[in-house]
């Protein structure tokens, strides 16, 4: 009976084992596929990924640790007798923004280079289009480069820590309530969190361990982050240090006030974006718009450029200009605040 169905369909029972043969072959090597996939390619992708991390906190952490040695060890001194006293304040400040924007750049070096940038921008205006007012605007603007640099990345790790902050929080109050110390909490913090709060918690717990106080540990890390949450945090533990208290539920408090205020920050952005994207498109399209037509048509700035008159048209447009992007940016701020 089956030798005459198979015979009918035109296959025989060799030919169906054969089939389910090669379909169980088949199906076996897409098990073994995934079963590669699962037990070793997935665990190496996330081994990778755990190494680059930590070893992006080890060179933060390191060359951040570097800077501070070299200001322990009296080289702010040293700079303060060469440039004197204003200066040295000057340095002192750069060498503040710079660590709470992650750049690890001597404060001269960055100076420098913003000088170099603007000069180069002057030669340009001077010998490429042979108008002095010309290079003085491009020296200002590519003076500032670095400077915008120096702002966007500290605004970014101030965003990302202060995104950070309630999880932080969160996991701290529950390793203090599961009898850790504040340090070793802190230590735990700095190996379960990403950076940028893991990198500034693991500095905060090597300076304590090295013989620097918790409390200044904590002082220190508010001076390397920009974040009105940190401070808060900070305050409160050095507050309760001094006055006693249950530290558990005041940083469970403080977790939920800063994740509250997390979330009416991004209400607020959300409603101040298209107030911010006019003050961008306002302020760069003139300028956009100004340097396509000198390349296009330069006769048409050959007014602006070469005339006493355009020349006095085109600095009140620069002053309206940035008393405008003035105006917007302090309307956008007061909303925000």
């Amino acid at each position: 009976m089956d030798v005459e169905i198979f015979g009918t369909m035109g296959m025989s029972a060799r030919d169906l084992w054969y089939a389910l043969g090669i379909s169980g072959l088949l199906v076996a090597l897409i098990l073994f596929l995934l079963a590669i996939n699962s037990f070793l390619i997935e665990p190496w992708k996330k081994r990778r990924k755990v190494s680059q991390r930590l070893a992006e906190v080890s060179h933060q952490h390191l060359e951040q640790i570097r800077l501070l040695k070299e200001k322990l060890e009296g080289r702010s001194d040293r700079i303060a007798a060469i440039l004197g006293t204003s200066a040295q304040k000057l340095v002192t400040k750069m060498q503040s923004q710079l660590l709470k924007a992650d750049i690890f750049w001597d404060p001269l070096t960055f100076i420098g280079l913003a000088l170099f940038l603007g000069a180069t921008g002057f030669f340009i205006g001077i010998y490429g289009v042979k108008s002095f007012f010309v290079g003085v605007i491009l020296a200002c603007g590519m003076a500032l480069i670095p400077y915008w640099h120096l702002k966007r990345k500290k605004k970014r790790k101030t965003l990302q820590f202060e995104a950070q902050l309630p999880e932080a929080m969160e996991l701290l109050s529950r390793s203090l309530h599961a009898g850790h110390t504040l340090p070793s909490a802190i230590e735990l913090l700095s190996g379960e969190m990403a950076p940028p709060l893991s990198t500034e918690m693991l500095i905060a717990f090597e300076e304590q361990r090295f013989g620097i106080g918790m409390a200044d540990s904590l002082v220190h890390m508010v001076g390397r982050v920009d974040s009105p949450d940190l401070k808060y945090f900070v305050t409160a533990v050095l507050i309760q240090q001094e006055t006693g208290g249950n530290l558990v539920e005041l940083i469970e408090k403080i977790g939920r006030i800063i994740r509250a205020r997390l979330n009416f920050k991004i209400k607020i952005r959300a409603l101040t974006g298209d107030g911010r994207l006019s003050a961008t498109v306002l302020t760069i399209l003139p300028i956009f718009m100004f340097f396509v037509l000198l390349i296009v048509k330069p006769e048409y700035e050959a007014v602006l450029i070469y005339e006493p008159f355009g020349r006095t048209l085109l600095g009140g447009g620069i002053v309206f200009l940035l008393s405008g992007l003035y105006v917007l940016r302090k309307m956008v701020k007061s909303i925000e605040v």
